[in-house]
């Protein structure tokens, strides 16, 4: 029996979504869901947002006005002093009260992540494992409701704000009742959750070629769109500093967008070495308005459903509860 996981990449969580729905609608075309029949839901960063959020609602298809919403209203949130504390490096370019009330509204004040009803996980970035040992380092932390892992009694806002706790962007956050360690976002660590939940999976008793993973990407780099670089060279090198590493205003942050995207396509290797056929990459191009009304877009999403009902998404079993409503 299929085991499906759908794991979501951090970064633009709103693309990300128009892309889910669209795909979902055509798959519904077709006789069947993709979202109703996942088993395990996997995010890190923004893209944890959308997996807790389609994992929490009855109906997954119903979480895409959530996921909108987030990226819309919440997800960049600043104030007049933020702006000038970022100006002169003091804070985090964005504040994070508006995500705290987001998900209060959402899942509710004390929902807890064994409260979600189907499995998930997230990947966070713990900054000190508080060892008594001397051995004090930060390390991976992978948040998940499933039964016996400790995670389960974290709360949804918590696991939210430490999962979206990207440095530079947000502040670093520790809980709610401000005890604990603190945390900053998954990405630092793994923004392509897709090897965390085939290991997690495994972890459960699942048999690796029952695996079948369908990957989403980011849209849109984190400070720009290439996902490449062609620095001018000099007798076959090129001695770049900082400024054109961080601060070049053409393509600034260059060099953690390589560090995510280097390590998010080393992830995906991975993941099609152990899986072959059963992986599916899908780094969506970045489009404007529908996704529907961008032929690149419409192309990966035909190649998308072909690999669906190739590699167990097409069961007659699952039943298609209700069209899914357009996204855009």
């Amino acid at each position: 029996m299929t085991y499906r996981i759908l794991s979501l990449d951090g970064g633009n969580g709103g693309k990300a979504g128009v892309f889910l729905s669209t795909l979902e609608r055509r798959a519904e075309v077709l006789g069947f869901s993709v979202l109703r029949q996942i088993d395990l839901f996997a995010g890190t960063s923004n893209g944890a947002v959308n997996a807790l959020l389609l994992a929490w609602f009855d109906d997954p298809v119903l979480a895409f006005e959530a996921v909108l919403r987030f990226d819309d209203e919440v997800r960049e949130s600043q104030t007049p002093w933020s702006i000038a504390g970022t100006v002169l490096g003091n804070n985090a370019a964005m504040t994070t009260g508006r995500i705290k009330t987001f998900c209060d509204e959402v899942f509710g004040a004390g929902a807890i992540l064994a409260d979600v009803k189907r499995p998930v996980l997230v990947n966070t970035v713990q900054l000190d494992n508080a060892l008594s040992d001397g051995q004090r380092s930060w390390l991976p932390r992978t948040f998940s409701n499933f039964p016996g892992d400790l995670g389960r009694v974290e709360l949804i806002a918590d696991v939210v704000l430490r999962t979206m706790a990207m440095p530079l962007q947000y502040p670093i956050y520790q809980s709610g009742a401000q005890t604990g360690p603190a945390y900053v976002d998954g990405a630092v660590a793994s923004n392509n959750p897709a090897l965390t939940a085939i290991t997690s999976a495994l972890a459960q008793q699942k048999a690796l070629e029952d695996i079948a993973l369908l990957s989403i990407g980011t849209p849109r780099n984190l400070a720009g769109q290439s996902r490449y670089l062609s620095p001018g060279l000099s007798e076959g090198s090129a001695d770049w500093g900082y400024r054109q590493w961080l601060l070049d205003p053409f393509n600034p942050l260059v060099l953690v967008d390589l560090f995510l995207q280097a390590g998010a396509a080393a992830t995906s290797a991975q993941c099609a070495q152990l899986l072959g056929s059963r992986f599916r990459r899908v780094d969506p191009p970045v489009f404007t308005g529908p996704a529907w009304d961008a032929p690149e877009t419409n192309a990966v999403l035909d190649t998308t459903v072909d690999w669906l009902n190739a590699h167990g998404w097409n069961d007659p079993a699952a039943a298609v509860k209700a069209p899914a409503a357009p996204v855009s």
